[in-house]
């Protein structure tokens, strides 16, 4: 080939053969990428078939799943219906257990333990009382003798407003209660 003038090119010019070869080289460079891309695709078609086959197994455990939770649901419903049911039944029996009449026949043995027992915790609770009673004796002595030494040392004290009224109503309080033991021990005392 001749070189024009206008040819910019400074690279050698080649004869026809040289163009067929590296036609037929870019044939063949062509053949191969074709022959990758499709081996390529292959390969991706069957993992599109891999994926699909797994987002099937997916979906049918997401339905197994929906129909257990239905059941599920089902089950929690008629649980919740017999719970209610168990709560009106034993409502139920304990109103005929609250209007049942119950005798009940103690031997003489058993009757003899009974009052045992019971003369048993009488004595405790009259001792517990007369603890009381003499521990409140000596808050009192204690008191009053506290009050006897304050007159006594010739010192003046008042009471003004609130803490009057507060001392005023604590004292009868602690009389009242002093009282009301007292009385209690004696009713107690007389009937048992």
């Amino acid at each position: 080939m001749r070189k024009s003038k206008y040819d910019q090119s400074s690279l050698p010019v080649q004869d026809s053969k040289s163009i067929d070869s590296d036609d037929n080289i870019s044939k063949i460079e062509n053949r191969v990428d074709f022959e990758t891309e499709l081996v390529n695709l292959t390969n991706q078609i069957k993992d599109i078939k891999d994926v699909i086959q797994e987002l099937k197994q997916i979906k049918a455990f997401v339905d197994a799943s929906v129909l257990t939770f239905e059941e599920s649901a089902q089950v929690l419903n008629a649980a919740v219906k017999t719970s209610d049911n168990i709560s009106d039944t034993i409502c139920h029996a304990i109103i005929q257990t609250e209007n049942t009449v119950v005798n009940v026949k103690l031997s003489d043995e058993d009757k003899s333990i009974l009052t045992e027992y019971r003369n048993k915790l009488i004595e405790e609770e009259k001792s517990l009382f007369e603890k009381q009673i003499t521990e409140l004796k000596t808050l009192h002595t204690n008191h009053w003798k506290e009050v006897h030494k304050c007159v006594k040392s010739e010192t003046s004290f008042s009471l003004n407003g609130k803490i009057a009224k507060c001392a005023i109503v604590g004292f009868w309080i602690l009389y009242a209660y002093f009282c009301l033991t007292l009385g209690g021990l004696i009713i107690y005392m007389k009937f048992f």
